[in-house]
């Protein structure tokens, strides 16, 4: 995977978000400004209470054009723009680290990812194909040849064992991180790298501590938290 191609993607990714939040929002904007402007009023004539004076009221639309108008000749939507790309920058480079400690009590255990379908489940023609209460598991129908390995690329110990088992396997495990930047791994070492975001695989996994390797073994998925040194 070239880094330069992904960046250029989630740049251009980016700018369209981004162009599309400034429409909705200018809609959002004129909507309630207009709304805003509304009054009920009683059709009941009470007469002149006081000194009056000619009502005018501006069109809300060219209000609101005139205050972009403004913003954008001070500078305030540029600014606003420069601080939304920094922000979604800085959380492609650097995601949000998992709780995880560095592996001090290996563990070896295994996860079975089976379910039990709660329904009977049905093709398009309304045919069944599992009935309700049927043990089902990935892997009879699905295989993964290949080992996963979650570790924290901002360990410089994790980050050297997770290189060094990917380099010596003969078929190339998927690298996960916990933590740390992915693109800075891509970089530094021209592979594809992974985060898990949210922590879901490891919570599925049942996963504490990194580096962590997932194989499967049979029927069922091999998980060892290593220790290194």
């Amino acid at each position: 995977m070239e880094v330069p191609d992904k960046w250029d993607q989630i740049t251009d990714t980016f700018n369209k978000w981004q162009n599309i939040i400034w429409s909705v929002a200018t809609i959002l904007i004129i909507v309630i400004l207009i709304f805003a402007g509304i009054k009920v009023v009683s059709a009941k004539d009470f007469g002149v209470v006081g000194k009056t004076w000619e009502i005018k009221e501006r069109d809300a639309i060219e209000e609101i054009q005139s205050k972009l108008a403004l913003m954008e000749k001070t500078g305030q939507i540029e600014e606003h723009n420069e601080i939304i790309k920094e922000k979604v920058s800085e959380k492609i480079k650097s995601p949000k680290a998992l709780k995880l400690e560095r592996t001090e009590s290996p563990r070896e255990y295994v996860y079975d990812p089976s379910i039990v379908v709660k329904e009977d489940l049905k093709d398009a023609r309304g045919i069944v194909f599992q009935k309700k209460g049927t043990r089902v598991n990935p892997l009879d129908t699905v295989s993964m040849n290949y080992e996963l390995i979650f570790f924290d690329a901002r360990d410089d110990k994790q980050q050297e064992f997770a290189i060094n088992r990917y380099n010596n396997s003969e078929i190339k495990p998927k690298l996960i991180l916990t933590g740390g930047s992915p693109i800075e791994i891509e970089e530094k070492y021209k592979l594809d790298v992974y985060f898990d975001q949210g922590g879901v695989l490891i919570k599925k996994l049942g996963i504490a501590q990194v580096p962590a390797l997932v194989a499967q073994e049979g029927k069922v998925l091999n998980i060892k938290e290593v220790e290194v040194e």
